[in-house]
């Protein structure tokens, strides 16, 4: 606490009820001093208790008094939105831009119009626009027969694919790569849609239209079977995409593997409906009838009622930069989960394509797998699965080399070692 009269400044900390028997007669101000990110919810004064989210509290002492005080603060109490896919679909408005247009009658912001602002601020200008699944150059989608979907250009290109209503699954009915594609056959499917409105929650935080940090929280639910458990949501973003392109490590006779992926989408389904509200033109932070920049007051629902999320207090700042834009150095990172048993996934960046090798080693230094040998790979953020099913348990160190395939590009070659360990 800090505890201050006009005349002198007294400061002492505590962890119990404080006396100030030992100050002068007076009246004091005493301010509680909360950690960052704590909320006060109220304060018992000689034992009465008052319900105000003050964090000082003026108190009159003399004649020996003595006063009781406790604050009441409660830690992550940050309010956050988020928005279903049924949301995502809603038409914007037509808003005003200056003074002159504002004299007019005013359309209020919906939905829609921060779709536009989101995908504007965050999508427009990157080489991939919103994907999903993992980018790859057409030449490895086709001899690997993988796939992944971009979508670019505005935010009704969001609007025009959020609309699946068909059968979870990874990508194990395309191949290649799919521009602003419309809801076909093997295109209609619901994991589809709930991963672009994780996506577009993100990128509204990211955005700053709400809340920041809501790619930072963890999921938590309690069921260490599922595999999205103790991930922050920007990291199942990212593994929710690897699966999509990469689904034959996520199959059963040749076909998506019904369990896993309606376990994902079920995952992403309770995420993206956790802060979802109906939003009102009043919502939204305006001035003399503009809204630009666009911006949501503080509405949404608190963390601590949602109980399979909770705050992550070491943010990984290189997942945060590296969702958008492409990376401007090579970097391998650790694996992930490690330790592991059987399937693990290995991430690394690339500042541009390149063609890139990966390699197991044993302890002895004797090459045990090869995961990626001189295969081209798009400029980005990147990730391969690893089967170590037919190794034995213990140490191992996995090498990645590459080299710009474009001689502009040309730094020389990239090398880098990382240590995992299988556990059976």
């Amino acid at each position: 606490y800090t505890v201050s009269n006009s005349a002198a400044y007294h400061f002492t900390e505590a962890t119990a009820d404080w006396s100030v028997d030992q100050l002068s007669d007076g009246t004091y101000l005493i301010e509680q001093k909360d950690s960052v990110g704590w909320t006060p919810l109220g304060y018992k004064l000689n034992g009465n208790l008052v319900s105000d989210t003050t964090r000082n509290v003026t108190v009159a002492v003399g004649d020996g008094d003595a006063i009781q005080l406790e604050f009441f603060i409660f830690p992550t109490q940050e309010m956050y939105l988020s928005f279903s896919p049924e949301k995502w679909k809603i038409k914007p408005h037509k808003l005003s831009t200056n003074i002159s247009e504002s004299l007019m009658p005013i359309h209020q912001p919906t939905v829609g119009n921060i779709t536009d602002s989101v995908f504007t601020k965050i999508f427009t200008n990157v080489k991939n626009g919103l994907f999903i699944g993992v980018p790859r150059s057409t030449d490895t989608l086709k001899a690997k027969k993988l796939a992944y979907i971009s979508l670019r250009g505005k935010g009704e290109s969001v609007r025009q694919f959020i609309n699946h209503t068909g059968k979870v699954r990874g990508f194990d009915k395309l191949i290649g790569y799919y521009h602003n594609p419309k809801v076909a056959q093997n295109l209609n499917n619901k994991l589809v849609a709930e991963l672009i409105a994780l996506k577009m929650n993100i990128a509204m935080s990211d955005a700053k239209i709400s809340q920041s940090g809501f790619g930072e929280i963890i999921f938590s639910s309690g069921d260490a079977s599922n595999v999205l458990e103790k991930k922050t949501l920007r990291e199942i973003s990212r593994t929710v995409d690897t699966a999509m392109t990469y689904w034959k490590k996520h199959s059963v006779n040749n076909v998506s593997d019904t369990n896993y992926y309606n376990s994902v989408f079920a995952t992403l389904e309770k995420i993206n409906s956790a802060f979802d509200i109906s939003l009102s033109g009043n919502d939204f932070d305006t001035t003399n009838g503009i809204y630009s920049p666009l911006k949501i007051k503080h509405v949404g629902k608190l963390l601590f009622e949602v109980p399979f999320l909770q705050k992550n207090v070491s943010l990984d700042s290189f997942v945060v930069d590296t969702l958008y834009s492409l990376p401007t150095s090579y970097r391998l990172y650790q694996n992930y989960p490690n330790p592991f048993n059987s399937v693990t996934y290995i991430p690394f960046d690339l500042p541009y394509e390149a063609k890139v090798s990966m390699e197991i080693y044993d302890v002895l230094g004797r090459k045990v797998a090869t995961v990626l040998k001189n295969e081209i790979r798009s400029g980005g953020p990147d990730e391969v699965p690893f089967d170590a099913s037919q190794l034995a348990s213990g140490v191992y160190f996995y090498r990645m080399s590459a080299i710009a395939t474009d001689e502009p590009n040309f730094t020389g070659e990239y090398f880098d070692t990382k240590k995992f360990v299988l556990i059976k």
